[in-house]
């Protein structure tokens, strides 16, 4: 989410108050993976997380019965990356029988919950992102080759923790792709007025 401040007839990039200290940080992190369904605002019926050096990682079905995986990470480089997509193919390639037994509610109540999930979901259905990763940092390699891997089915979002005062902390949440020129926010490109030709009416 792009924010500007209109200063006279021009809009210039802000951000609200201050970066987030480590420890606040954490806690946001926390925040996303107990909301994750929320803040993505896709359908997804969680089977179990994992927790990772830096960061946690879910796996999870989409409501066509897709196996995705879904990661809250600190930071991404592009061994963080490579770690993320084969964590995917594990996920993947296992069994359905084994998929069943990773849900956090036993393999005895997965069949009745994932029932009820897709009932809940329209009759077509498209299926998502194969692999969502959430981080707080984004090395420039993983942004770059966005462009390529998007097509395979990866998705990045940038979260941005700011405390505006000591009452409130803003998570802002954004989707990023391969045309963003940096994580850290938007490019403005601003062009000086051209001269007036002779004899040119000037705006009333």
């Amino acid at each position: 989410m792009a924010m500007y401040e209109l200063d006279g007839n021009h809009l210039l990039p802000v951000r609200l108050g201050r970066s987030a200290d480590a420890i606040t940080l954490s806690r946001s992190l926390v925040a996303i993976q107990r909301q994750i369904v929320d803040v993505l605002r896709r359908p997804l019926f969680p089977l179990s997380w994992e927790e990772l050096d830096a960061g946690a990682s879910l796996t999870a079905l989409d409501a066509t019965g897709q196996v995705v995986v879904v990661e809250v990470l600190e930071s991404v480089d592009s061994a963080g990356l490579l770690a993320a997509m084969s964590r995917l193919t594990q996920a993947a390639t296992a069994g359905r029988r084994e998929i069943a037994s990773r849900y956090a509610g036993g393999l005895g109540a997965f069949s009745e919950d994932w029932n009820e999930f897709r009932e809940a979901m329209p009759a077509q259905v498209e299926a998502g992102p194969r692999l969502t990763i959430l981080s707080a940092s984004l090395e420039p390699d993983v942004v770059g080759g966005l462009g390529v891997l998007a097509s395979s089915g990866l998705e990045i979002h940038e979260v941005d923790v700011r405390i505006v005062d000591e009452s409130r902390i803003v998570v802002v949440v954004e989707k990023i792709s391969g045309m963003d020129v940096a994580a850290g926010g938007p490019l403005l490109v601003a062009r000086a007025p051209r001269p007036a030709l002779a004899g040119s009416a000037g705006p009333a």
